[in-house]
């Protein structure tokens, strides 16, 4: 069950109350939780130890011990952990990443299985993957998934989405098709680009270059 509290300036979803585990694989963006802010849209701001979970997709911070999930996200400009960005973008956060005059958005995420399962807990239907981490045995009733590390023995695979955004809505950016959708007006210039230098959609640094390419 989830709980709205309200704390300083934030209006916050209790997510889970278990204590961080230190032993493990991370499923966080950053290795440990970082006093980041919030941007509030009404212009107030509040600092928090802040990190990203990408299985859960939620941006967790610390409070007394526990972990807390930001609740009211449509009240939330921006969150800024370590110079990174990450804006709102329905229930979960991508992150911003500028690149020259454009910019393009990260949605972190990954899947976690125990080894020998197909499919992990990331994924958009129950399968054997959930309801193995949903029976981990461990002191906080199995609830590990909130925790800042998963015991050894699961496995965290990455699975990041790049995205663009045209006015107020994101386009996807992991094809060529979904690349071409957001920029019609350059078709011929970016399938040239694509052609010669071989671009690679699901490498971040590939995209960065092509926007680069694109902005001049």
């Amino acid at each position: 069950m989830k709980y709205i509290m309200f704390t300083g300036l934030l209006w916050l979803t209790l997510a889970t109350a278990y204590p961080q585990e230190t032993a493990g694989v991370s499923h966080y963006v950053f290795p440990e939780f970082i006093t980041g802010t919030v941007y509030k849209a009404d212009g107030n701001k509040e600092s928090v130890p802040l990190n990203y979970n990408t299985v859960t997709q939620e941006m967790i911070f610390s409070l007394n011990g526990k972990n807390l999930a930001l609740a009211e996200l449509a009240s939330i400009d921006s969150v800024v952990i370590k110079g990174k960005s990450f804006i709102p973008a329905g229930e979960r956060f991508f992150e911003k990443v500028n690149v020259a005059t454009l910019a393009l958005y990260i949605q972190h995420k990954s899947t976690v299985s125990l080894p020998g399962t197909s499919v992990g807990y990331g994924s958009t239907t129950q399968t054997s993957g959930a309801t193995a981490l949903s029976s981990l045995p461990s002191n906080n009733g199995g609830k590990a998934i909130y925790d800042l590390k998963l015991p050894d023995e699961f496995k965290v695979v990455p699975a990041d989405e790049y995205w663009l955004k045209s006015g107020n809505s994101f386009i996807k950016a992991n094809s060529q098709k979904q690349f071409l959708k957001a920029f019609p007006d350059k078709e011929k210039q970016i399938r040239q680009y694509i052609s010669e230098k071989h671009a690679n959609f699901t490498s971040l640094s590939s995209l960065k270059d092509m926007l680069i390419y694109i902005s001049q």
